[in-house]
């Protein structure tokens, strides 16, 4: 039944995307202090985007970006300080660097509540940006998806989670869609 609901909200969702071909389309640049790390664009007359919420959450190994939320899921995004290198990022990384990142993903590797999905590259700006795509289980929130990349020395994560706390198709198509925006700043 949980299937057939959530094909259905995909189809819905899929077939808004077409239908509505003059969706309102913004777009959200994360920064750090004054320094842009990356922008992000989304159909705002589906999602509702709110930056100020957790901001008073941030630290200073700590960034609290955004949320986007609709009706049945929302998208948290942040960054934890992972380098004090600001020009160190996954996609400039070195091959072997790259796949010992990748490898803390892996079975036996990850906290057992993390299982790795796929690694999920994303073409943005002439470049291949490797995302980490994960599913994550709370037993007091539920579970969520959530994707990981390395930028500007920050361990950039999308928290993709429904309101029943249930993980669907949908809301990882939905997290993968937004993804597939990001561009990261020059």
């Amino acid at each position: 039944m949980r299937k057939l609901i959530a094909a259905a909200l995909l189809l819905m969702l899929s077939l808004s995307l077409i239908v509505c071909s003059a969706a309102a389309e913004a777009s959200y640049t994360a920064r750090v202090g004054e320094r842009e790390l990356f922008t992000v664009t989304y159909d705002d007359s589906l999602l509702t985007m709110d930056d100020e919420t957790y901001s008073g959450d941030s630290t200073d190994d700590f960034e609290w970006f955004m949320i986007l939320s609709s009706q049945d899921f929302a998208i948290d995004c942040g960054a934890s300080r992972y380098s004090e290198d600001e020009n160190e990022s996954l996609y400039l990384m070195a091959q072997d660097a790259q796949d010992e990142y990748l490898k803390s993903f892996s079975a036996g590797s990850a906290p057992s509540s993390l299982s790795f999905i796929e690694t999920y590259p994303v073409s943005a700006g002439g470049v291949s940006v490797p995302f980490v795509v994960t599913s994550y289980s709370d037993a007091e929130y539920g579970d969520s998806y959530i994707a990981f990349t390395i930028l500007g020395g920050y361990e950039i994560y999308f928290e993709a989670y429904g309101a029943d706390g249930e993980n669907t198709d949908a809301i990882l198509s939905a997290l993968k869609t937004l993804i597939d925006s990001f561009v990261p700043a020059a």
